[in-house]
């Protein structure tokens, strides 16, 4: 397993109608409210056709849709990841040790988890980050503290 990088090395050259063009600003948006321009390339893969705008929850429905019961979200164990004496890294934990989310349930957890939020007074626009591993959510999509 692994990345590869045979698609980069076979992947054809964009042409210049294929590109974005970010010929003048801003170039981003910092308001929680804001919003940024889409630069569309005229064709290709990055044109308004082949790749509408779309926001990140619409992406993660969408994909829980398409391939509901495809692996979206690995963890490995967090006990058997530890550094040995502190610095060598640990050798690779068996695939099947791993926890694995679908599309599906990774989809549903984020639902359960957005709806907490806003349980605990969070409105549109709001922003939190979370700093740490996903071991916080479990199998069932239950938080832990």
């Amino acid at each position: 397993m692994g990345n590869s990088h045979a698609p980069l090395s076979s992947a054809n050259e964009a042409k210049p109608d294929e590109l974005s063009q970010y010929t003048s600003g801003p170039h981003w948006c910092e308001k929680p409210d804001g919003e940024a321009v889409i630069r569309y390339a005229p064709k290709g893969p990055a044109s308004k056709e082949l790749a509408p705008a779309m926001t990140v929850p619409e992406l993660l429905a969408a994909a829980a849709k398409k391939r509901p019961n495809t692996p979206a979200l690995l963890q490995e164990p967090p006990s058997e990841i530890a550094l040995i004496d502190g610095k060598k890294a640990p050798p690779p934990v068996p695939r099947e040790k791993w926890r694995t989310w679908s599309w599906s349930e990774y989809h549903r957890d984020v639902r359960k988890v957005a709806r907490a939020m806003m349980a605990l007074g969070f409105v549109q626009h709001d922003a939190c980050t979370i700093f740490g591993f996903v071991s916080w959510l479990s199998r069932e999509g239950e938080t832990h503290r």
